[in-house]
């Protein structure tokens, strides 16, 4: 699971990218690009996958590796389009 990590995330930004084209908000101020649930659920995420790695990181730790991996582009990336407080959360 944690090895495909990474496609799950890249769906998740790109699916962000395309709503920020379709709403016409790619050249908004950061903060009005995204409604504060989406934001809210965004940190859930990176919350919840955090806790995993920390978790699993014994078990499987080649796999775990790839997640922290894919976890940290993914912050990278968000930081970009909006979720730029994100960074407080740091990759495990």
């Amino acid at each position: 699971m944690f090895r495909q990590m990474w496609f799950l995330f890249d769906i998740i930004v790109k699916c962000q990218a395309q709503w920020l084209i379709q709403n016409r908000l790619l050249k908004a101020p950061r903060r009005d690009r995204f409604p504060v649930d989406v934001i809210a659920r965004v940190e859930e995420l990176i919350q919840f996958i955090s806790q995993q790695i920390v978790l699993r990181h014994k078990e499987v730790p080649g796999e775990v590796k790839s997640a922290n991996n894919a976890l940290a582009v993914l912050i990278r990336v968000l930081y970009g389009l909006q979720f730029y407080y994100l960074l407080k959360y740091k990759a495990v």
